[in-house]
């Protein structure tokens, strides 16, 4: 059976790219994370110990995937985009502010048209 994109309990980011599967973690106050490029970047789990600044790729037709955000113990982490390579990256109602209890858990799902990634925030999974 081939790896498959999932979650991690070690708080790590899991996710699929041409049949293996990638992890790394953010640990670190201002730590950066780039969305995979491709068309199947499946699930990233992020457990959030610091402000995070995400990055999606150059947009390519077809892509999408699942970001799901966990706050630490702490909470209260941000999450600011990084630039796009091109294109523009998009939030249903224009915001991507985050839940910021301790342990909240906020999902980002997104799609590009080859042209701008378009994204879903759904906030506080209880």
């Amino acid at each position: 059976m081939a790896n498959q994109p999932g979650t991690d309990t070690a708080g790590t980011i899991i996710g699929q790219s041409g049949g293996s599967t990638t992890v790394s973690t953010v640990a670190a106050a201002g730590a950066t994370q780039t969305v995979p490029p491709g068309a199947s970047v499946g699930i990233l789990e992020l457990t959030l110990t610091a402000n995070l600044t995400l990055t999606f790729p150059a947009p390519v037709a077809g892509a999408k995937g699942r970001i799901v955000l966990t706050q630490d113990g702490t909470g209260s982490r941000t999450l600011t985009l990084g630039t796009a390579p091109s294109g523009a990256v998009k939030f249903v109602g224009g915001t991507h502010t985050l839940s910021t209890a301790a342990a909240s858990v906020d999902v980002i799902d997104w799609w590009s048209d080859g042209v701008n990634v378009y994204c879903n925030l759904t906030k506080a999974y209880a």
